[in-house]
């Protein structure tokens, strides 16, 4: 048989989330249109439906026509000589569209075309507002005004003007009194627009030719003042040529000073008290070569020779012969060292003086070079000083001509302008489309108002689904649960009314329907449930629901029979003291049970009772008296008599009263190793689900996570071909 860890490590759990961790709600799109995907149907129906009827009735209450008249902007004329030419400036050019639209559709040009068009007054619309035989202007501006549309047509330098009437022709006649009257006003805007343009136009020109003169004067005093006679860009003078010769030898002179710098402070730093002269392989190879030092190698050489003869003798090591000649050779290379180490000082010297005059030659000369250069850039800066005031007057020069040149322009413009006055063309306004009599309704249109209705509808469909979805708080299915921060999904099981094996008793499905799909949920759930108290170590898991109804007692059931088949001991502890239910699931003897026990009438082995599941024991309620004071469960008796279980059964499961109507659950949560929830879908809120989960995180026991039971398809949406698909397979292994 197949036991469990024996011990729970002593690991630490993770720190409980802070709060009541109440999550925002999370819209699955996929989930809502398979859950009310009838109510999308209807909607789209009902919508059709109703887009239809306002068609309907708006063609038959209050039908309109619209008549267009479409107006193209121009850009202004950029050569007077040459009409046709323009320039276009975009910000100008909507500035222009834009106020053109305003003026057409301004109280004073609507007035103008109400009063002094001899149209209007035979039309249908003029009906409703004649007094005296005269068109009334007080209702009829104020009416003509809704009636009439200007707008730019976007991407393009068209203006469009719209007249929406309930009559065919009366838009047409309106559009055209509106169109003259806005031509009418073009042409009297204009010619007084030229003649008010071209005085301060006039009065700038000769005061740009005044200053003209004046720069001019100025330009000249400054050259005579400077000397200055070449162009701007004259870079042939002897003060640059100097300042080109000059930098470059100043930078070879700096390159051969700070050379000289560097190795002088080197063989500074060599000659500081305390510090040992280092010489160069030069300096060594030129001291070698020098005639005393090669006489003292040769003396010492001969000196060696002698040695080696009177060794070749026979003479030995004390010999005073040898001795005489030891000595002699110890003088001589003491000489030898002493004449070395005075040449190469000698050397060295000599290289440090040859050192520090080359760097003082550099320096007198650098600084001299510098002086001059510095000079040369003063009096270069004097003169482009001035030559730069020159070029800043002829650039205000060259300002104030091309100003004069627009000015020019712009009057000769004016009076080109003043001269476009044409039958489809005043100014910059041309008319390329006039108003024609509506030959089709303009509103209602029924390829507009059937998706309206539709789209409507349907909106205000998904804002009720939306809303729905927003204020109910339940459980529905496994996404409910996720959203919830720190509570794992330990699995769902099916509602049984899904379950194509149709169990007899939830509450023993496993046993009665092994290949049916609450089985396989209870199973899955299984899974997870030995893989995380195997994890932890722990043995001991109370099964703790929500509210009433959710389903404890059967998951306790069938869990059990599911960890006994995987060949486990399992001992399952009915503490409902309230509701007592799982002595009659497996068809025993109502006490003596828990309450025995706990209140000493009985011991654990004479109250435990074996199922007629293999590998499953049965510790009841009790007898009815011993159940009534359920805060026994809370006892130190409580705790010894888990953990006598835990040492004799691989697990023991716990079942207790719902955590909504009594607090058992939280007292055995701190006597049992761990602790999973279990919830009914379409019953328990998540809120409900985090506040039980804050109060188990301060409990001993180790909280797994939740169990959702009674899930429908509903949910979901492809539970139910899940189901399906498993149950029709089950039933093939089984033939």
């Amino acid at each position: 048989m197949s036991t469990m860890t024996a011990a729970r490590p002593a690991a630490s759990r993770p720190a409980a989330p802070a709060g009541s961790g109440v999550p925002t709600v999370a819209i699955n799109p996929l989930k809502i249109v398979v859950q009310y995907r009838y109510w999308l149907i209807a909607s789209v129906i009902i919508g059709g439906i109703v887009g239809v009827a306002a068609h309907l009735g708006f063609r038959a209450v209050s039908p309109l026509y619209r008549a267009t008249t479409t107006y193209q902007a121009l850009p202004p004329i950029a050569d007077p000589l040459k009409p046709d030419v323009s320039t276009v400036d975009r910000e100008e050019f909507e500035r222009f569209v834009q106020t053109q639209t305003r003026i057409i559709t301004s109280e004073r040009l609507i007035r103008d075309a109400v009063v002094n068009d001899t149209s209007l007054p035979g039309t249908e619309w003029a009906k409703g507002h004649m007094a005296g035989g005269r068109l009334d202007p007080g209702t009829a501006v104020e009416d003509l005004k809704d009636l009439v549309r200007a707008r730019v047509v976007a991407g393009t330098s068209l203006i469009e003007v719209s007249v929406t009437t309930r009559v065919p022709n009366d838009a047409k006649l309106i559009a055209e009194a509106v169109h003259r009257a806005y031509f009418k006003d073009l042409s009297a805007s204009g010619k007084v627009r030229g003649t008010e343009q071209r005085e301060p136009l006039n009065v700038e020109l000769n005061s740009i030719g005044t200053e003209i003169r004046r720069i001019d004067s100025l330009i000249a005093q400054r050259q005579n003042e400077r000397g200055i006679t070449g162009g701007e860009n004259d870079n042939t003078d002897a003060e640059y040529v100097r300042i080109y010769m000059l930098q470059p030898a100043i930078a070879e002179i700096t390159q051969r000073f700070e050379r000289a710098r560097v190795r002088a402070a080197t063989l500074e730093a060599q000659l500081k008290p305390g510090q040992a002269v280092t010489y160069t392989d030069e300096q060594r190879d030129e001291a070698e070569r020098d005639p005393v030092l090669l006489g003292l190698k040769q003396r010492m050489a001969q000196i060696r020779t002698e040695m080696a003869a009177k060794e070749q003798s026979g003479l030995g090591a004390e010999h005073k012969e040898m001795v005489s000649l030891r000595k002699l050779a110890e003088q001589t290379e003491a000489e030898l060292n002493g004449e070395r180490e005075r040449i190469l000082r000698k050397l060295f010297d000599s290289e440090y003086d040859k050192v520090r005059q080359a760097r003082d030659a550099a320096e007198a000369e650098l600084k001299e070079l510098t002086r001059q250069l510095n000079e040369s850039i003063r009096r270069r800066q004097d003169i482009a000083r001035a030559q730069t005031e020159i070029q800043l007057l002829k650039s205000d020069r060259e300002k104030f001509v091309t100003r004069q040149a627009e000015l020019r322009a712009a009057i000769a413009g004016i009076d080109v302008t003043a001269g476009l006055d044409r039958l489809e063309r005043i100014g910059r306004v041309r008319r390329v489309e006039e108003a024609k009599t509506p030959d089709r309704l303009f509103f209602p249109r029924l390829e507009i108002m059937l998706p309206l209705g539709i789209i409507a509808i349907v909106g205000l469909t998904i804002g009720v689904i939306v809303l729905r979805e927003i204020v109910d708080q339940r459980v529905k299915g496994p996404t409910d649960v996720s959203m919830i921060r720190g509570v794992r999904l330990l699995g769902i099981v099916p509602s049984a009314d899904e379950d194509p094996s149709r169990p007899a008793s939830v509450e023993t499905a496993f046993r009665d329907s092994p290949t049916g799909a609450v089985s396989e949920g209870f199973r899955q759930v299984r899974g997870q449930l030995v893989k995380r108290l195997g994890q932890s170590g722990a043995k001991s898991l109370l099964v703790l629901s929500g509210a009433p109804g959710s389903g404890a007692t059967s998951a306790v059931s069938n869990l059990a029979m599911g960890m006994a088949a995987s060949d486990l001991k399992v001992l399952v502890i009915d503490a409902n003291f309230r509701r007592p239910a799982l002595h009659r699931v497996f068809k025993l003897a109502e006490g003596p049970g828990l309450g025995d026990v706990l209140m000493h009438k009985n011991t654990l082995d004479e109250a435990v009772q074996q199922t007629s599941v293999a590998n499953l024991s049965l510790l009841a309620a009790g007898s009815g008296p011993s159940r009534a004071v359920p805060e026994r469960l809370a006892t130190e008796t409580m705790s010894q008599i888990i953990k006598t279980a835990v040492a004799r059964y691989d697990v023991v499961l716990v079942d207790t009263a719902p955590a909504m109507i009594a607090g058992e659950g939280l007292a055995l949560a701190n006597r049992c190793d761990a602790v999973c929830l279990v919830v009914r879908a379409f019953s328990e809120k998540r809120g409900l689900i985090a506040r039980l989960r804050d109060q188990l995180a301060d409990a001993k026991a180790e909280f797994l996570g939740v169990v959702v039971n009674g899930v429908r398809s509903a949910s979901g949406g492809y539970l139910r071909k899940n189901i399906k698909a498993a149950s029709d397979y089950q039933s093939g292994a089984a033939a």
